[in-house]
């Protein structure tokens, strides 16, 4: 419930508080031949104005009705102050008549069914209230059929409020629930549109601008073709997209690394429709991403070619990623990985329970085939389940630069 609609069941109860405390009075005042403890009365009266200021303030201070102490102090000194008035007034007048803080006492009640959030809490508060009443009133005036239902008020009006506190404080629920709603959808369709002005804006002036500067025959750098073709592309895609930011998973994140490769002078092939349609899970495609990137700049750097494939799969509840250039291979005679294949690559996947299998030959390109469990499943042993396997076979005489990295 907002605090807006809790205030409002503040100023009710603080009204009606107002409202009783003077029926209350001018009931006093017009019995005043009545009473012979003046004195007591009007300071009694006086309490509860102070009584009634405090509660108020506090209320209104918290800006919530909730608060089962303050509540049941704020009883107790109302059934005080009906003890009071009761003796002051003369022996062998009707109660019922001349007692004007009854209708306080039961004013009160509204307090009870506000402030208490447990039935049986009301429900004990009422019977007090309602057993004090009958007690002073039998004992000044002796037993009137009539005492029953101004007893019975006490209860009528607890657990009415209650009752009614309640619906009202889910409607309050209800409607700030849909003004949230409502006002996340305003939020959304503000985004929505500033990202339509922005992709607009972007393809309308930017997007052109490179694609015009990768169709001119002046640049004659193959780098610099390569870096304002993936940029274009990129932007491209960002355009299509709406502006919305790449959704998670190894899909998008190869993408990244694709493009860190071709503003470099790498172009690759990606093949990722064997893909599950469920995500991947975070912690995997950050691993997968860092070996790929890690093995794409290998090529980059040491195979002697600028093209390479990469295809991500699923085969039998594993996630199957290769990496496959035409370039330059490994020397077999190097038996240890290098650092940069065995922190990027080799230990990277063993943290998510994968393994790496790498299959070269001198003369005829490299293959690398990184392998993950999904969902609880295990790389099979011919998989290189036990471990990271690394095949090189010869096939030629020459030897890759930077073999061990």
């Amino acid at each position: 419930m907002s605090a807006q609609h809790e205030r409002q069941l503040v100023l009710l109860f603080g009204g009606v508080r107002v409202a009783v405390y003077g029926h209350g009075l001018g009931g006093f005042l017009l019995t005043w031949d009545h009473v012979h403890l003046r004195v007591m009365v009007v300071a009694a009266f006086v309490a509860l104005a102070l009584e009634n200021a405090w509660v108020i303030r506090t209320l209104l201070r918290r800006g919530t009705m909730s608060g089962g102490c303050l509540v049941l102090a704020d009883v107790l000194a109302a059934l005080t102050a009906l003890v009071l008035v009761t003796l002051a007034l003369d022996a062998g007048h009707d109660s019922d008549v001349t007692n004007t803080i009854y209708p306080y006492s039961v004013g009160c009640m509204l307090g009870v069914g506000l402030g208490m959030r447990r039935v049986s809490a009301v429900l004990a508060t009422s019977a007090l209230a309602a057993m004090t009443y009958l007690a002073l009133s039998v004992s000044r005036s002796g037993f009137d059929p009539r005492l029953l239902p101004n007893a019975l008020t006490y209860f009528a009006w607890a657990l009415t409020s209650w009752v009614l506190s309640r619906a009202f404080r889910r409607v309050g629920c209800e409607l700030e629930t849909v003004r949230r709603l409502a006002l996340a959808r305003e939020h959304e369709l503000a985004a929505a549109h500033q990202r339509e002005q922005t992709s607009r804006a972007l393809h309308d002036r930017v997007l052109q601008t490179l694609e015009l500067l990768d169709r001119r025959d002046d640049v004659t750098d193959p780098a610099l073709h390569g870096l304002i073709r993936a940029d274009a592309a990129w932007l491209r895609q960002l355009v299509r997209d709406g502006g919305s930011p790449p959704a998670p998973g190894l899909g998008p994140a190869l993408a990244v690394v694709v493009e860190e490769q071709a503003r470099a002078g790498l172009r690759v092939q990606v093949n990722d429709a064997g893909l599950p349609g469920d995500a991947v899970p975070g912690d995997v495609a950050e691993a997968v991403q860092g070996a790929v990137r890690e093995l794409l700049t290998k090529v980059r750097k040491h195979a002697g070619v600028d093209r390479a494939v990469v295809r991500a799969r699923t085969v039998r509840g594993l996630l199957e990623v290769t990496v496959l250039d035409q370039g330059r291979g490994m020397d077999p005679k190097a038996s240890t990985p290098g650092l940069g294949l065995r922190c990027s690559v080799f230990r990277r996947l063993e943290l998510v329970g994968g393994s790496a299998q790498v299959t070269s030959s001198v003369d005829g390109g490299t293959l690398v085939t990184l392998r993950v469990p999904l969902a609880g499943s295990e790389i099979p042993a011919e998989h290189g389940g036990r471990g990271v396997r690394a095949v090189a076979e010869r096939a030629g005489a020459g030897q890759r630069a930077g073999v061990g990295r």
